[in-house]
């Protein structure tokens, strides 16, 4: 995967793919396609993309989040296996909220690391990102208000 295709721009993108657009462009553009239907509790439909580990979820045909597995690329570097304390560093912010760690079915230890002005939820475990989820967090607030 290269580190261009998934640069990611702070509440509004993650390489092609923008929030708040109509996820078609993407079927036809990337060649998403829908791994889940509508999850009841979320109201989201999840959507994968062939040959790349990202995962968009859609709400009312509109992407809401994307989240990268391998690749999430910011100030030319791949977000996914730096440390935290790195992370932190390059974002320039601490966390607004550090999440209740989750054990997965593997063992696995993760926790979510909120960045609410920057859209992000990074996921950590054994003090690296493993997964990034992004949103246009800011959007979602200026509909609250």
């Amino acid at each position: 995967m290269a580190l261009q295709n998934w640069i990611w721009i702070p509440n509004q993108r993650l390489g092609a793919i923008e929030f708040e657009t109509p996820i078609e462009i993407y079927i036809n553009s990337l060649g998403a396609y829908m791994s889940e239907p509508k999850d009841d509790v979320t109201g989201f439909e999840t959507y994968e993309i062939t040959n790349e580990d990202i995962t968009i979820y859609v709400e009312n045909d509109l992407v809401v989040t994307v989240n990268a597995y391998e690749c999430i690329c910011y100030k030319g570097i791949n977000l996914i296996g730096v440390h935290q304390k790195e992370l932190i560093n390059l974002l320039e912010i601490e966390p607004d909220e550090i999440g209740t760690p989750v054990l997965y079915e593997d063992g696995d230890i993760q926790t979510p690391l909120d960045f609410d002005s920057l859209g992000l939820e990074a996921w950590i475990s054994n003090d690296c990102v493993v997964s990034c989820c992004c949103s246009n967090l800011i959007q979602f607030e200026e509909v609250e208000h």
